[in-house]
Formats: structure tokens, sequence, C-alpha cells
């Protein structure tokens, strides 16, 4: 009994694993100054420095892309 248990488990674990690709779309440039403009109200409502602004964007711009499927950004646009 123990060996098929065995056997059971090293088959279940020697079964391929496929990692589902997702592809992400970018986003259009409106939609991102659409993203930069909400984020810069948040950053005026939460106090953010000056210092920290231009992270704080980028931060909250890429989450709002992650929470909608859209590819991230690594620097922010320029605002329009």
């Amino acid at each position: 009994m123990k060996k098929m248990i065995l056997a059971a488990a090293i088959a279940i674990m020697s079964l391929p694993v496929f990692a589902e690709e997702t592809v992400l779309e970018k986003a259009s440039e409106s939609y991102i100054q659409e993203a930069l403009a909400t984020c810069k109200g948040y950053a005026l409502e939460d106090g953010v420095s000056a210092t920290e602004l231009d992270k704080y964007l980028l931060q909250c711009i890429n989450d709002d892309l992650e929470e909608n499927n859209y590819e991230k950004i690594t620097e922010l646009p320029k605002a329009s």
C-alpha cells in the first residue's frame, strides 16, 4: 500500500506544470493621463511631499494599471 501511495505521489509531482502566461495590453495614453490626474488628487489629499511625489505617482498609476489588467509603466508620463 505504501508503495502505491508513493508511486502516485511521484507521478503527480512529475506532471509538467504549465504557468499560464498573461500578455498584458498597453493602456492608451489618455487612460494613463486620466490615472495621472487622479493620482495627483490622491497625492494632494495624502499630503505627499515634493521629494516623494514622482515615486508616489508612479506607484499609484501602476496600481491602477495592474487592477485593470494593463501593462505597468516604468516612468511617469509627461502631463498633457
